[in-house]
């Protein structure tokens, strides 16, 4: 059975938060702590990885965003342009009653990117924050996520995350040579890729691997949990002027999908990941036996031959 490119499973809350620099493993920024008094009122019993006892006063009130790290862990240190991998649970200020929590199990993980546009408060909560941390917030200034859990407005909301993988923005190996006969891959400035097929070139009758950056981070194997960012395309048909982008990741708020190397992709996606290396950029040219077949899914015709180009930006 051929498989879609199917995100894993997030929480509802988490899916609330994805509105849409590298992850180095050592520290190049400070966290910037943003103590007060809401902060001090609020008290978390409970180990990193496991569900936490959240307690305070109601109702709590703050005006302004406040945050600190629990308990910090050892591995990568996030920075803006980075994903988080995170368990997170949320209580309103008011109530104190929980609105939504990740089961802290090591299942059902969030992916949250660190965009200052798109999510101002938590990233900045979450900037410089080693993996395996504990970071607790009380956002008492941010209306867009006020709104997304249909809070009222001016709510107080406490937040608890729990950082497990700090992924890369986008590929940061080193270069390679790529083969004859593989489409031109251009990059902007934030990684977004474009493609430039010959004219006239036709697609080869089998799957196709090109590695255009060589990374040296954690390998993915076919037992991995993978972060990429992702764009694809089909390989040109006679006649056709350019070639058509059927998905990105890129054009989702730059927001990066996680899969299952275990069953969750199609044979083609497997074969270009399992072996590469954490920070690596793959190009791969997929034949329609490794795709979407003879009947094709969606935007995807059938027969049809296709082009990722694949950012690994994390393994877990």
């Amino acid at each position: 059975m051929r498989r879609p490119l199917t995100l894993l499973a997030v929480t509802a809350l988490t899916g609330a938060l994805l509105t849409g620099c590298a992850a180095s493993g050592e520290p190049t920024c400070t966290y910037d702590t943003h103590p007060g008094d809401a902060l001090s009122a609020v008290t978390v019993s409970g180990a990193f990885g496991t569900k936490p006892e959240v307690t305070f006063a109601t109702p709590l009130k703050a005006s302004t965003n406040e945050y600190e790290i629990l308990s910090s862990g050892s591995g990568s240190v996030s920075q803006l342009g980075d994903s988080v991998t995170i368990d997170v649970a949320l209580y309103d200020g008011a109530t104190g009653k929980e609105l939504s929590s990740s089961k802290f199990d090591g299942t059902n993980l969030g992916l949250l990117p660190l965009n200052v546009e798109s999510q101002p408060v938590l990233s900045a909560a979450l900037e410089c924050v080693h993996e395996g941390s504990r970071v607790l917030t009380v956002v008492g200034d941010d209306p867009n996520l006020i709104k997304a859990l249909n809070l009222p407005d001016k709510s107080t909301i406490v937040a608890l995350f729990d950082v497990h993988d700090v992924n890369l923005g986008k590929a940061n190996g080193t270069t390679e040579v790529v083969p004859d006969g593989f489409p031109m891959i251009v990059l902007a400035a934030d990684g977004t890729p474009g493609i430039t097929f010959m004219s006239g070139a036709t697609p080869p009758t089998d799957t196709q691997i090109a590695v255009l950056k060589s990374g040296n981070g954690k390998t993915v194997t076919d037992k991995s949990n993978v972060t990429v960012a992702y764009s694809g395309w089909l390989w040109p048909t006679d006649g056709q002027a350019e070639p058509t982008q059927f998905d990105s990741t890129w054009a989702k708020n730059k927001t990066p999908a996680t899969f299952s190397m275990a069953g969750g992709v199609i044979a083609g996606f497997s074969k270009a990941l399992i072996g590469q290396k954490v920070g690596s950029q793959v190009e791969v040219v997929i034949s329609p036996a490794d795709g979407y077949g003879a009947t094709g899914q969606g935007a995807i015709p059938g027969n049809a031959t296709l082009v990722f180009v694949i950012d690994i930006l994390g393994v877990h």
